[in-house]
């Protein structure tokens, strides 16, 4: 670059010296003065503050979500660090920006929300889990719209309504859960698989919580064969193999529920870290409720 820059200014000046006209050399001089600062200060200082590649800050993150001018890579990357954006997800729903109707913008954004409801705000209060998970499952429901052929739109919109619904009580999930098992089928339909079994491990916690037929859509033996289901699609997955052993200790199957803890201890932390923390309280829950 030095060397490049000293053959550039030798050429500069000998124009100069060979002008005849004095307005000419000023302007040359001029030229030289802005060639030299840009390559020995400007490039210098464009160096100093272009962030390090591959390494986002939290404040450049929260930057992104504050303005809702994201891109899909620049959501994967919140997504990434979801666990160090807890103040700034929070902020990003009580004054949710004007986003991009586009689809990929849409299913991430919903996907946070999900994140938030479930994990950010769960012990604060239910209505504004209750907001969160509204404004999961509407921005969700526009992505159902725009690509009704793709999984991400129908799972996330189950997943928010499920948890909107929830937070409002139980005769609103009782009303909604028709439409959360609805979405959660059109899903399975497409990718069962995604999420790790996501659309199995859903539908299982669903058909198990709500009350059975005729008085709701609740079928123990067919949620505990989609958790079942949901951890031979996906072995490796922790939330899986918990949820299964939730349902195992509800039913009263404590040795069963025991062996598949077991196996989950076995299983490498793949989630978040909010969510694994998450994942072993529950795990002590269930060793006490099925302690021999």
């Amino acid at each position: 670059m030095d060397c490049v820059a000293a053959k550039c200014l030798k050429t500069l000046l000998a124009l100069g010296c060979l002008a005849r006209c004095r307005a000419r050399c000023v302007v040359l001089l001029f030229a030289i003065f802005i060639f030299i600062y840009e390559v020995f200060s400007g490039g210098a200082v464009r160096a100093q503050t272009k962030p390090p590649s591959g390494i986002a800050g939290t404040q450049q993150l929260s930057g992104l979500l504050a303005s809702g001018l994201f891109t899909p890579a620049e959501l994967d990357l919140i997504w990434e660090n979801r666990s160090r954006l807890h103040g700034s997800l929070t902020e990003f729903v009580s004054s949710l920006p004007e986003i991009a109707d586009r689809y990929p913008i849409l299913v991430r954004v919903s996907q946070l929300l999900a994140y938030v409801g479930h994990f950010v705000v769960l012990k604060g209060p239910p209505a504004k889990r209750a907001e969160t998970f509204y404004l999961g499952y509407q921005i969700a429901e526009r992505a159902r719209e725009l690509e009704p052929s793709r999984v991400e739109g129908h799972y996330w919109y189950a997943v928010n309504l499920a948890g909107f619904a929830a937070a409002e009580g139980a005769f609103t999930l009782w009303r909604h859960g028709g439409r959360v098992l609805e979405a959660l089928d059109i899903a399975l339909g497409i990718q069962p698989q995604y999420f790790f079994g996501g659309p199995l491990r859903t539908r299982g916690i669903l058909l198990l919580k709500m009350p059975s037929v005729p008085l709701s859509i609740g079928n123990k033996s067919q949620g505990l064969a989609d958790l079942k289901e949901a951890v031979q699609l996906s072995p490796d997955v922790r939330l899986n193999r918990l949820a299964l052993a939730e349902a195992l200790a509800f039913g009263g199957q404590f040795d069963l529920a025991r062996k598949e803890l077991v196996r989950l201890r076995s299983v490498p932390q793949l989630m978040g870290s909010v969510e694994e923390a998450q994942v072993l309280n529950r795990v002590a829950e269930i060793e006490r409720r099925a302690k021999p």
